[in-house]
């Protein structure tokens, strides 16, 4: 008997360097996948070149659909709303594509479904790396629900231009978070997804990307960060 499961992971391995990060079939958005689903993103088109319907339908004359190839042991469903990252050779994302899927059609070893492209969002890539560094303000949870700049003359916050945050002084290890108690800021929390902002350029915004991590050489808290478009 051929091993078409052994043959579908390795398949898998080789190719899937593209990530399907949302998918839903209700109006609730429910995420089936919320670990996301290995694939491989290619992008085909179709020739649809009639005068009259590009006239009538404000369509063009190639139309473009997103084909998707992933593992069998994925269940996916016609009109099932899909998002999906494009991945570089490094596994950083450089576009997303949203929309619904058609019907998959299930191999013994691989399946396959086209997408019909909604959405698409490029990612802007991240600034080449230099020597210098930025004083930065923390936008974080303010305890009470609410959100507020810190200042960072007084924590000891440094955000250096190769894409790693160091926090320095006062902060205290929440499990899940950072934790920094301020009688103006109030509670202010560092966390994966939170905003920074170049304290001497406001217009200068990051992203964190990681929680805030112990270096056990320099006991410094790092962690990462990417460039933050609006």
């Amino acid at each position: 008997m051929i091993p078409f499961e052994n043959i579908g992971a390795q398949l898998s391995q080789a190719f899937d360097n593209d990530l399907i990060t949302f998918a839903s079939d209700d109006w609730a958005n429910t995420n089936r996948y919320p670990e996301g689903v290995p694939c491989h993103l290619s992008i085909k088109t179709t020739d649809d070149p009639d005068d009259a319907t590009i006239i009538a339908d404000s369509r063009v004359p190639i139309q473009m659909y997103a084909q998707l190839n992933f593992d069998v042991s994925y269940i996916f469903k016609a009109k099932d709303y899909v998002s999906v990252e494009k991945h570089d050779q490094n596994g950083d994302t450089i576009v997303t594509y949203k929309g619904r899927i058609g019907v998959p059609a299930y191999r013994q070893s691989r399946a396959i479904a086209q997408m019909k492209i909604t959405s698409v969002e490029k990612v802007e890539p991240t600034p080449p790396i230099t020597s210098e560094s930025y004083i930065v303000d923390i936008y974080g949870d303010d305890g009470e629900g609410g959100h507020s700049w810190i200042s960072t003359n007084n924590y000891g916050i440094t955000a250096y231009s190769d894409g790693h945050l160091e926090l320095t002084t006062g902060w205290r290890d929440k499990g899940t978070y950072l934790q920094y108690y301020s009688g103006y800021a109030g509670y202010m929390r560092v966390s994966s997804g939170l905003l920074v902002r170049d304290h001497s350029n406001t217009n200068h915004k990051f992203k964190l990307t990681s929680n805030p991590a112990k270096n056990a050489d320099s006991g410094v808290w790092e962690a990462t960060y990417q460039e933050y478009t609006q």
